[in-house]
């Protein structure tokens, strides 16, 4: 599907939550809006976007320093080696990366 498409559908599941507030318990509604912001979240990072950027991206918006995240990479060496580009991702990193930034494993794993 496209963004335009998915566009549409948010809007519409938004219009339908805002019709259907009064028939959800609270928590339908809170748990509804969360998925939706999360899909939101997820769509912020275009296909523009190389791996790099997301992940300064998501350590800056979490107010992390390189320090907090060297076991996912494998220690601060690799941490400034993969910021700076002069190291590739692995796939252990990836996948350490995905969960801990949450971020969408389909960027993560691009070229760049």
């Amino acid at each position: 599907m496209g963004k335009a498409v998915n566009s549409d559908i948010i809007e519409s599941l938004e219009k339908k939550l805002g019709e259907m507030s009064g028939g959800l318990s609270q928590e339908e509604s809170l748990l509804l809006s969360d998925i939706i912001d999360e899909y939101k979240a997820r769509q912020r990072f275009s296909a523009a976007v190389s791996p790099i950027e997301a992940i300064k991206f998501r350590i800056k918006e979490r107010g992390l320093k390189p320090k907090d995240v060297c076991e996912e990479f494998g220690g601060f060496n690799r941490v400034t080696e993969v910021l700076q580009l002069k190291r590739k991702l692995t796939l252990p990193m990836i996948r350490k990366l995905a969960v801990k930034l949450n971020l969408p494993f389909e960027i993560l794993v691009k070229e760049y």
